[in-house]
């Protein structure tokens, strides 16, 4: 059996690059192949922490932005080592644990955050103070994507249009990336004769990660000591994170990735709902699970709290349908068959295809049988003949795959057997008078059938007239619709002798009461009755005594409840009455 899971995922729609998206993605997993199906919907989301404290981490070299096109930073004033003017930033930015939405870029590859400790479009300080944390590097509260001193003078800048400090933002809200660029820029005092420096960072919206790309990086060991700073710094000198080799040194790099991303505690909470009723008890639950109705809306909602105590609200939904290949399966019904002694009985399973089906074409389904549920819901150790199984009563689990959608279904039914009943109880020789019918004959039994023949299916009505010397044959059913006509001995055999004298066993002359009957039963007829015997219902003969007289009182005392037969004979004829013992 193919078991196929259908998912529907649902992206938000931003326009961003693949380094950072804030995203909320939504899949359900299995199908719902019937009403009262239960699903998973998995929530996929950005996680968001404090920037209280960051870590960082090696990634690949992959800038996403080209390092040219955007706005130059530029300093009529002052020609080298120089502090762009306030740039105003497009979204907050949190970092250590404020936020902030303006910049300065400095032509030494640096970024600060104004605090008030650097001149907007000022002087930048060339020399980066040596290792962090330190309260003595002169600039704080940073970014240093190489911090090293570079020369922004015309010459040693050959290609000003190249040769530059730029900047650009890109995406849409909520992620939006602000791009700063460090393009092909000389080293002061080497000059071009080492190779040109390029990085490149990346700061990101909501997730306030900040990413570093380094194209080159060359130290010239005969101005400052070639020394070179990445990483970042909090405005009081006292925290700082660095890649390893990288607090500052004469060190090298080409086409290196290094993110830094905040690793504070988690700033986002996930709300589930049906049809925009909240749903308490699944909150911060990444995996929620549903008993949809058909058409249920289910709608996750992410908040992220930031460090300006405002939020940035993600939502996304997806409509739960119930695959309709198999909703409207049908019940099967329970299969009874009749059996002596509750012995096995073959049944044709098959027959509850048309029914489970209800309608689906059988090419595009497939029915299996078993005989427990584990195996069903396996799919393992089928009845392999279902057409012919033999069993004395259990229950079937029936396995249903659509080929069309791999949804399944289980069913079940129960395989009845039911206890046939005896042959009802008379005498096989009866008389009869003309014009008496099948009705006439004294059978003990329920549900008196008459046949023909001993085995045939030749009904005979009750009001079919006795011929003398024919044979005719009785089956009584039982409560559970189960005929003795199929059980051993099948049917009870009648002859039927009609009486021709005035001598004859004259009905209109007996007499047999009370019944039912508490102890003595009294019997009387106007011939002298030769004998009287009881039977039980099962034909076992428990009393017979001799009479020879005209009547006789008969103690049932001891006899349990329940119904006997009293055989009376007279002059070789016989008269049965059904007797209830109280």
């Amino acid at each position: 059996m193919k078991i196929n899971y259908y998912y529907l995922i649902l992206f938000i729609s931003c326009n961003i690059f693949s380094q950072n998206p804030i995203s909320l993605d939504l899949a359900s997993g299995e199908a719902l192949c019937s009403p009262g199906s239960c699903t998973n919907v998995y929530a996929s989301y950005t996680q968001v922490k404090e920037t209280s404290s960051y870590q960082v981490q090696s990634i690949p070299f992959n800038p996403p932005f080209a390092y040219t096109g955007g706005t130059r930073v530029v300093n009529p004033s002052i020609t080298d080592d120089y502090w762009s003017q306030l740039i105003n930033l497009p979204f907050n930015f949190c970092f250590y644990g404020n936020f902030y939405n303006q910049i300065m870029i400095g032509t030494n590859g640096v970024i600060h955050f104004p605090d008030g400790s650097q001149n907007p479009s000022g002087q930048c300080p060339w020399e980066n103070g040596g290792v962090i944390p330190s309260v003595a590097t002169p600039v704080k509260n940073a970014i240093y994507a190489v911090y090293q001193d570079t020369n922004m003078n015309t010459p040693p800048l050959t290609n000003p249009n190249l040769q530059n400090v730029n900047y650009l933002i890109f995406g849409v809200y909520p992620n939006r990336a602000l791009v700063i660029n460090f393009s092909e820029q000389p080293l002061f005092h080497c000059n071009s004769t080492i190779g040109l420096q390029t990085s490149q960072v990346v700061l990101y919206e909501t997730s306030n990660k900040i990413d570093v790309f380094v194209k080159n990086r060359s130290a010239c060991t005969t101005w400052n000591g070639g020394k070179g700073l990445l990483g970042i710094q909090n405005s009081a000198g006292t925290l700082a994170l660095t890649p390893p080799g990288r607090n500052t040194g004469a060190w090298t790099a080409v086409n290196e990735g290094w993110s830094f991303r905040p690793d504070g505690s988690s700033t986002s909470t996930i709300e589930w709902s049906v049809n925009g009723v909240s749903v308490p008890s699944a909150l911060n639950q990444n995996v929620f699970n549903v008993c949809p109705s058909d058409g249920d809306e289910i709608q996750a909602k992410v908040t992220y709290d930031n460090c300006m105590g405002s939020q940035i609200i993600l939502s996304k939904s997806i409509v739960l349908n119930y695959d309709q290949e198999l909703v409207n399966l049908g019940q099967p019904v329970d299969l009874l068959a009749c059996s002596a002694n509750y012995e096995p009985v073959v049944f044709d399973l098959t027959q509850n295809n048309s029914v489970i089906l209800n309608g689906i074409d059988p090419n595009n389904a497939e029915i299996k049988y078993f005989t427990s549920s584990d195996d069903a819901a396996s799919n393992i150790n089928p009845i392999l003949n279902p057409q012919n199984f033999s069993s004395s009563g259990q229950i079937i689990y029936v396995l249903v795959e659509s080929y069309i959608s791999g949804c399944y279904s289980q069913k079940q039914f129960e395989l009845v057997v039911n206890p046939r009943p005896q042959a009802p109880l008379g005498d096989a020789l009866q008389s009869f008078i003309g014009g008496q019918t099948l009705a006439d004959i004294e059978v003990i039994g329920t549900n008196i059938q008459w046949y023909g023949s001993a085995n045939g299916n030749d009904i005979l009505p009750i009001a079919t007239l006795l011929v003398d010397g024919t044979t005719y044959y009785a089956s009584q059913t039982n409560a559970f619709n189960c005929e003795s006509r199929l059980a051993l001995p099948q049917r009870l055999a009648v002859t039927v002798q009609q009486s021709l004298s005035n001598d004859a066993f004259d009905l209109n002359g007996f007499k047999a009461y009370p019944n039912p009957v508490k102890d003595i039963f009294r019997i009387s007829y106007v011939k002298e009755i030769s004998s009287v015997a009881v039977y039980n219902l099962l034909g076992q003969e428990i009393l017979n005594t001799k009479v020879n007289a005209l009547s006789s009182d008969i103690n049932l005392t001891s006899l349990s409840r329940g119904a006997y037969l009293v055989k009376v004979t007279v002059d070789g004829l016989t008269n049965t009455i059904k007797v209830i013992k109280e």
